[in-house]
């Protein structure tokens, strides 16, 4: 399991410094998991905070709470949705990067209508289909942003846009700001939106 996974990393570390920038950097990549799984962006957390002096046991226990709390917790979120729509998300949230990806093709392939479908997924999500799926491509960009090696446009195309003008375009209508002036700043030190 995902725990039994954390237990091993944390016991190959030598210092107890190592641990505990494995354990930060391992958080730091599950929250992310997470957050792409928990679509209302409400995250459950322990009933305890995680103070930054704690011992790596102390973080470790911090974190099983944190594992177990989201488990249970997605599938309270699960159970939540629709069926139809419970598929619309995980379809976004693993194929976001497919341009071709629509509304219309996921209710094609559950034999409904789009109509139907684009009804139940802005009453159970609170927002309209495309606008859910720009969101998180947009935010996807985002991370590639830092990342200097890749130019915009292969930014754009990896996150599902047609071309590097429309990316463009949504990006600055979303965060008001053009992709390369984002990243500029982003290196500068000031990349918070």
């Amino acid at each position: 399991t995902m725990l039994s996974c954390v237990q091993r990393i944390a016991e190959q570390c030598r210092t107890e410094r190592e641990k505990q920038a494995e354990l930060i950097c391992l958080a730091v990549f599950l929250l992310n998991s997470i957050l792409s799984v928990f679509p209302s962006r409400k995250i459950p957390v322990p009933g305890e905070c995680l103070d930054a002096q704690v011992t790596s046991n102390k973080s470790l226990d911090w974190l099983k709470a944190f594992l177990k709390r989201a488990v249970q917790e997605n599938k309270n979120v699960d159970s939540t949705f629709h069926p139809y729509v419970k598929y619309a998300l995980q379809r976004i949230h693993t194929q976001f990067a497919d341009n071709t990806l629509s509304l219309q093709e996921i209710a094609k392939s559950q034999c409904i209508s789009a109509a139907y479908l684009g009804k139940l997924f802005k009453e159970q999500t609170g927002e309209f289909f495309n606008d859910y799926l720009l969101k998180k491509r947009l935010e996807m960009a985002l991370e590639l942003l830092g990342d200097k090696r890749l130019n915009i446009g292969a930014i754009a195309a990896a996150v599902g846009f047609s071309g590097q003008s429309y990316f463009n375009k949504m990006f600055r209508r979303n965060y008001g700001i053009a992709p390369a002036e984002y990243r500029r700043k982003l290196y500068e030190g000031r990349g918070s939106l």
